[in-house]
């Protein structure tokens, strides 16, 4: 380990979570990934790990094999931190296309029913903030910024909404249901200022 930490990287990051270690690599990667999801408290948290493609690195991960059910839900709790900063949930939206994996991801075979719930719960607020950044940006932007946004979520949606359905007896599954339609449902276009 090195001698000072740096504040604006992630400390071993790439060291710990693609561990060769034959005998400890599960716990180096679950204590990385605590270490992240326990310190994504503010959109600067999000920017330092950005430095070294964390994200990137987390979502590749998730659905292989090489991470088991305790990782994938370490990472879920990394994402769902990120997605409840609304700066950071447009831009995952925006830059790194988050809507899009989380439904093509969602009905993976190696997923459990809560983890696919848990998808849900993290797309449902990732399309609430979204909405309300496209709500609160200026009249002046462009009206395709506002229509893309909308339209693409729309078509993610109806992947994980066929996924929330075949889960609607699990309570959690009925209510990003009700959230996804009603966000859906709901004006993406930017409010006009009063004059």
């Amino acid at each position: 380990m090195p001698r000072s930490l740096q504040s604006t990287e992630v400390p071993e990051l790439y060291k710990l979570l693609l561990s060769s270690s034959a005998d400890h690599h599960n716990q180096e990667r679950e204590w990385i990934l605590t270490l992240i999801s326990e310190g994504l408290i503010e959109p600067m948290d999000y920017n330092v790990l950005q430095n070294r493609s964390g994200i990137k690195l987390m979502l590749s991960l998730f659905p292989t094999c090489m991470v088991d059910m305790v990782a994938r839900r370490l990472i879920l709790n990394t994402l769902k931190a990120a997605v409840q900063m609304p700066s950071v949930a447009h831009d995952l939206f925006y830059r790194m296309n988050l809507h899009s994996w989380i439904a093509s991801v969602i009905d993976n075979r190696l997923l459990s029913a809560w983890e696919q719930c848990y998808l849900g719960q993290i797309y449902s607020l990732l399309i609430a903030n979204e909405r309300k950044h496209q709500r609160h940006s200026s009249p002046e932007t462009p009206e395709c910024r506002f229509k893309v946004a909308n339209v693409t979520a729309q078509m993610a949606t109806r992947k994980v909404m066929s996924v929330m359905e075949s889960l609607k007896d699990k309570p959690i599954a009925a209510e990003n249901i009700r959230l996804m339609q009603s966000t859906l449902d709901a004006k993406w276009r930017p409010k006009k200022k009063r004059v």
